[in-house]
């Protein structure tokens, strides 16, 4: 159903939902504050950061058998909205003082074009471990700036 201002979130998102582009697409990209999400000159922890409300119950996009599956007895650190999983942050500044002080953040989202909490970790200086679907490889590359896999043995190693 046609509006007169339809607007996504990438071309991706577009050709995904094999829209028909005309004067009214509007693509309004992501978008993260630099002078918020940014790294901090401190020890980081040696955990995996991932940050996802309602993971569990969200498994069909955001892939929680796969976390599970890549960090069974890692040293790991999940933040959101999960009830008996997680708690979410307080507020921003508790939020970005989560990116900071991460290793890694791992990222199973396999549905979103990109995940806004992936790229404010990116921002944060958080290494990226990714899944290798949507728009993350449009934005990340394997081995430069982030190490992307499918494979969960793979994900699990990085």
């Amino acid at each position: 159903m046609k509006a007169d201002i339809n607007v996504f979130i990438s071309e991706y998102q577009i050709d995904k939902w094999r829209w028909e582009k005309d004067e009214s697409t509007v693509v309004i990209h992501h978008g993260i504050d630099s002078e918020v999400f940014k790294p901090a000159n401190i020890v980081r922890r040696p955990h995996i950061l991932t940050v996802a409300n309602d993971y569990i119950n969200r498994d069909w996009c955001l892939d929680f058998q796969l976390y599970r599956q890549v960090t069974d007895k890692l040293s790991v650190f999940p933040v959101g909205d999960t009830k008996g999983f997680s708690r979410p942050a307080k507020d921003i500044e508790e939020l970005v003082s989560f990116y900071q002080n991460s290793q890694v953040y791992l990222n199973t989202a396999n549905l979103s074009p990109i995940s806004t909490a992936l790229l404010e970790a990116a921002s944060c200086g958080c290494a990226i471990v990714s899944v290798n679907k949507c728009m993350v490889p449009e934005i990340f590359t394997h081995g430069k700036d982030a190490l992307l896999s499918n494979n969960p043995q793979e994900l699990r190693k990085y």
